[in-house]
């Protein structure tokens, strides 16, 4: 399982619309609750980077 499919199962039970975006080879998902002057949009950061000089 990956980071962002993490993300999803943890987020989707509250309440959250999950949409995944693919731009190439990059990954994004957006996850939204509530509308109009009442939401809540979450933004992060999930790639890996190798440990290392």
């Amino acid at each position: 399982m990956g980071c962002q499919d993490l993300i999803t199962q943890r987020l989707k039970p509250l309440g959250f619309n999950i949409e995944k975006i693919d731009f190439g080879e990059v990954s994004n998902l957006w996850a939204t609750v509530g509308e109009g002057n009442k939401m809540l949009v979450l933004l992060g950061h999930t790639d890996v980077v190798p440990t290392g000089p």
